[in-house]
């Protein structure tokens, strides 16, 4: 019997099923190889490749599939009536850990230039976040907030310039992205190594819910 699986089966009794004639139950002192499977957490579903409603305040990845799918991506935030692209100055870690809860990843870290690394659409540049006194404090605690108050600023700008807006052809501008993961909590202090092996590695202390 033979199994014809594709990526749209979510069950194998949803699978093209052959049986091949003369085909015989067969133990395991034949020493016959048997398939197996290696499972591991699913990500979120990607922040592009999926219908994105194009509502003020609205976010998305740009990038492969393949950076998508995994969270890794240029941020595009929809302002104004169109997709645009935020300038990198000042983009931190606690504004990436924000953006990343809002795909439905535990945490993430920020990627300058991400241009270089994972592409862009065309569309305007919007002044980095840092360019604005907000009230909110905290991107990382109270992001819904604080994107609201980037937004109200943004569009009182518009009122004395309109033509702010820099497209990234330009080259002297830079623009953000993220890379998302899920992420295993820890308590206030504790330190751990990331990457590398079992003994060296980068060094990060947990503080204020998250690694460092």
């Amino acid at each position: 019997m033979q199994l014809s699986c594709d990526y749209y089966h979510r069950r194998l009794t949803d699978c093209d099923v052959f049986v091949h004639k003369g085909a015989s139950l067969l133990d395991g002192s034949l020493g016959v190889d048997y398939i197996g499977v290696k499972c591991y957490e699913s990500p979120p579903p990607p922040a592009s490749g999926v219908v994105v409603l194009e509502n003020e305040g609205a976010l998305r990845l740009v990038g492969s599939p393949e950076a998508v799918q995994w969270g890794r991506g240029t941020v595009q935030l929809y302002h104004n009536a169109e997709w645009s692209l935020i300038y990198d100055s000042g983009w931190s870690r606690d504004v990436a850990h924000g953006v990343c809860v809002n795909f439905g990843y535990s945490t993430g870290i920020p990627v300058m230039d991400s241009g270089s690394v994972y592409g862009a659409l065309p569309g305007p540049i919007l002044t980095a976040v840092t360019d604005y006194t907000l009230a909110c404090n905290s991107w990382r605690h109270n992001f819904s907030v604080c994107l609201d108050e980037y937004l109200g600023a943004l569009q009182e700008r518009l009122k004395y310039t309109p033509t702010f807006f820099i497209y990234p052809d330009n080259q002297d501008h830079t623009f953000a992205g993220v890379e998302c993961y899920n992420d295993v909590p820890g308590r206030e202090g504790d330190l751990r190594l990331r990457g590398g092996s079992a003994n060296a590695g980068t060094l990060e202390v947990f503080h204020d819910g998250a690694w460092y």
